[in-house]
């Protein structure tokens, strides 16, 4: 299970889907899903970062 945590902190630091692909392991398309849903919920950094693991 891709860790969506890490993926979404990685976008909103402004990483490439390639660069978060090689750093978290996961695919792109867990890329696009946590993209998605930072766009859909306006998810800031620090947001992200007081996220618990399960919210993650």
């Amino acid at each position: 299970m891709a860790d969506f945590k890490a993926i979404m902190t990685l976008a909103v630091a402004g990483r490439s889907y390639d660069e978060i692909v090689a750093t978290a392991g996961c695919s792109r398309r867990d890329v696009a899903a946590a993209k998605k849903t930072i766009a859909a919920y306006g998810f800031t950094a620090g947001q992200i970062g007081a996220m618990s693991p399960q919210e993650g």
